[in-house]
């Protein structure tokens, strides 16, 4: 079983930015989360 990368981050928007030509980085902290496209 593989895990569906392209559509955890189609779910959400910051994920599809690119800084400087490259992907952007999410890392994760319990301060502060992304909200998914239904604002979930």
């Amino acid at each position: 079983m593989t895990f569906p990368v392209e559509k955890v981050r189609a779910d959400f928007p910051i994920l599809q930015r690119e800084v400087n030509g490259l992907p952007l980085a999410y890392l994760d902290s319990a301060s502060q989360r992304s909200k998914t496209q239904s604002g979930d």
